[in-house]
C-alpha cells in the first residue's frame, strides 16, 4: 500500500535513500524534494567533475515518484552566494524564504493527495512550517540549535543562554514541537533535545546506514597495511567539521619527521580559508574536492585510518560508511556516531592534543586496527543495515496507524 510521503527538503541524502528503499517495498506515494537538473544538451558544457556531481544526484532519484520544486533551489543557491560574499543577513533572509517556499509548495501538494489517500508524512526537520496537516514524524538530523554554541567552544553540551535562535533554527525547533514522532539521527540529537526539554518518550533515536553501494563492497573488501599511512577527511571543510584540529595534526606529524599524507575529500567553505593555502602547499596534503559515491569507495580503500574531528553533528553519515568497509576511525565524541571506543572505533576529545596522541598510537598498532576493522564491518552489518533501517521505519509506521505512537 502506497501511503507514505516524504518531504527531503534540501537533503541529497538519507531522507532519499529512505524513500528510495520504501518505494522498493511498494511503500513510497511521493516523495518532495527540490529541483534538480534533468540531462540536457548543455551537459556535456560542464567540467567533468560538476557534470559527475550532477549525474549522480540525477540518480539519486531514479525510479523514484518525486514532485520538484524550483523556485526553492534558486533561493538556497543565492543565499549560499551571500554567505560566501559575508552579506550573513541577506543569507540568512533567503535560506528562510527558500524553506519557507519550499514547505508552501508541499502543502499545495499534499491537499491533493489527501483527497484520495490516507497518508503518513515524513518531514526533514525546517521544511514543514506551511504544511498545514499533523507531522507524523520529523527527521533530525542535527543536535538541537541552542546547544550548538556549547559545544562548538569545546564545552560540555549545555543550553545557550540570552542567545536569539536564527531564522532556519525557530522553523526546525518548531517543526519538532509539532512532530508526533521525532527520529533522531544519533543518541546525541536525542540528548540535545531532551536537555532543551523536549519529551524524551517522542524521541526514536535510528542510526543512518551507509548507502546500498558501500554496503556490497564492504562485504568483500579486507583492510591491508600502506606503506605510507593515508588519513583521510571526508566532508564540507570547515571550522565546524574540524580543519583547525586536522592543520594542528598536520603541523605535529610533520615536527616529529613522520611519513604521511593526509587526503581530504570535499569542498572548502569560506571559514577555512586561513588554513586553505597552507595545507595545500604542504606536501604531506592532498585535496581531491567532491568525489561521487563509487570513487569516494576506493579513496576509502586506500586509507589508512578516517579522521572526522567534528566539534558538533548530528549523525555522521560518512562514518557507517568508512565502518562498512572496514575503514578504521578516529572521531569525536560530537560525532553523533554509533561507534565504541577501542571496540569499532575510537572517540577523542575535540581538541589537536587528544587526536594527536590517539592517532599515533593507533598508527603504532596494528593488531588494534586490524581488531577494529573486523569489528565496524560486522557492527554495521548487524546494527546498521539499510535492511533493518526501512524495516524500523515500517514497524514506527505500523504503530502510528494503530495509534500507539
Amino acid at each position: 500500500m502506497k501511503s507514505n510521503v516524504i518531504v527531503s527538503g534540501f537533503s541529497r541524502s538519507h531522507l532519499i535513500n529512505t524513500a528510495r528503499l520504501l518505494n522498493e517495498k511498494n511503500e513510497l506515494l511521493c516523495l518532495f524534494s527540490p529541483f534538480f537538473p534533468k540531462r540536457t544538451f548543455f551537459d556535456r558544457f560542464l567540467i567533468k567533475r560538476l557534470r559527475e556531481k550532477v549525474s549522480q544526484r540525477r540518480s539519486l532519484y531514479r525510479d523514484i515518484p518525486i514532485k520538484t520544486s524550483f523556485l526553492p533551489e534558486i533561493l538556497k543557491e543565492l543565499s549560499n552566494s551571500a554567505r560566501k560574499a559575508k552579506l550573513y543577513k541577506l543569507a540568512d533572509m533567503l535560506e528562510v524564504t527558500s524553506f519557507v517556499a519550499f514547505s508552501m509548495n508541499c502543502n499545495r501538494a499534499l491537499k491533493g493527495f489527501e483527497m484520495s489517500h490516507s497518508i503518513n508524512l515524513i518531514v526533514r526537520a525546517g521544511f514543514g512550517s506551511c504544511i498545514e496537516r499533523e507531522l507524523d514524524f520529523v527527521d533530525a538530523s542535527y543536535v538541537h540549535p541552542s546547544c550548538v554554541e556549547s559545544l562548538l567552544s569545546g564545552e560540555k553540551m549545555r543550553l545557550s543562554t540570552g542567545k536569539k535562535l536564527s531564522g532556519i533554527d525557530r522553523l526546525i525547533v518548531e517543526d519538532c514541537s509539532r512532530a508526533k514522532k521525532i527520529i533522531a539521527n544519533s543518541t546525541l540529537v536525542k540528548e540535545s533535545f531532551v536537555l532543551a526539554g523536549f519529551d524524551e518518550k517522542k524521541i526514536e533515536v535510528l542510526y543512518l546506514p551507509p548507502t546500498h553501494l558501500f554496503a556490497i563492497e564492504g562485504l568483500n573488501f579486507i583492510y591491508t597495511e600502506k606503506q605510507i599511512p593515508k588519513l583521510i577527511f571526508v566532508g564540507n571543510i570547515q571550522i565546524r567539521k574540524g580543519i583547525a584540529i586536522l592543520f594542528d595534526i598536520v603541523e605535529k606529524f610533520i615536527g616529529l619527521g613522520l611519513q604521511f599524507e593526509l587526503w581530504l575529500i570535499g569542498e572548502w567553505a569560506s571559514d577555512a580559508e586561513f588554513y586553505k593555502q597552507t595545507l595545500l602547499e604542504t606536501q604531506n596534503v592532498k585535496w581531491f574536492g567532491w568525489q561521487s559515491d563509487e570513487k569516494l569507495i576506493e579513496i576509502l580503500k586506500d586509507g589508512t585510518l578516517m579522521v572526522f574531528p567534528t566539534l558538533v553533528e548530528g549523525g555522521a553519515r560518512v562514518v557507517t560508511e568508512a565502518m562498512a568497509l572496514g575503514l578504521p576511525v578516529v572521531t569525536t565524541e560530537n560525532a553523533g556516531s554509533p561507534i565504541v571506543d577501542r571496540m569499532d572505533g575510537i572517540i577523542c576529545k575535540p581538541n589537536s592534543e587528544d587526536f594527536n596522541q590517539k592517532i599515533l598510537s593507533l598508527l603504532a598498532n596494528v593488531e588494534l586496527r586490524k581488531k577494529i576493522s573486523v569489528n565496524s564491518r560486522i557492527r554495521v552489518r548487524k546494527e546498521f543495515s539499510n535492511e533493518k533501517y526501512i524495516s524500523t521505519i515500517l514497524d514506527f509506521i505500523d504503530l502510528r496507524y494503530r495509534g500507539n505512537l
